[in-house]
């Protein structure tokens, strides 16, 4: 009995340890500087036309951080599925993610650029392939870090 015990107790700890979610910690220097818990925002479609969505991060002087830092979940199977976090201006893009493996990546950083002003997420929905199959994209818990 103590033997099946322990086996049921070893079963269920790989169990829950292999399904929990990978973990980001970003570290104490960062602060939160937006956050938008939840479901930031779900598209479906297929490939006969392009959804797309924008949304304001709010205004923010990056000029006087360091870096920033980017934290989500995320989930698609459309192969031209876009993230991109962006200011105005030409080729400003503070993150752009696409493609299926986008779903695999939960955090990006880089450098904060020299701007005082509004910044947008956008979600971009596309597919290269019409087979009749509804794709779809997902962002949720999406967090702006600074330092």
């Amino acid at each position: 009995m103590l033997k099946a015990n322990l086996l049921i107790l070893l079963f269920l700890s790989v169990a829950i340890y292999s399904c929990t979610d990978k973990i980001f910690t970003p570290s104490p220097f960062f602060q939160v500087i937006y956050e938008k818990p939840g479901l930031v925002d779900s598209l479906r479609g297929d490939c006969s036309a392009s959804q797309i969505r924008t949304f304001s991060l709010g205004s923010h002087d990056l000029a006087q951080y360091d870096s920033l830092l980017f934290q989500f979940s995320n989930s698609t199977d459309a192969d031209l599925a876009l993230i991109q976090v962006y200011y105005p201006g030409a080729s400003n893009y503070l993150m752009y993610l696409q493609g299926k493996s986008l779903s695999e990546i939960s955090h990006w950083q880089i450098p904060a650029p020299d701007y005082n002003g509004e910044v947008y997420l956008r979600m971009i929905l596309n597919s290269s392939v019409c087979t009749g199959h509804i794709y779809h994209l997902s962002v949720r818990d999406f967090k702006m870090y600074a330092r």
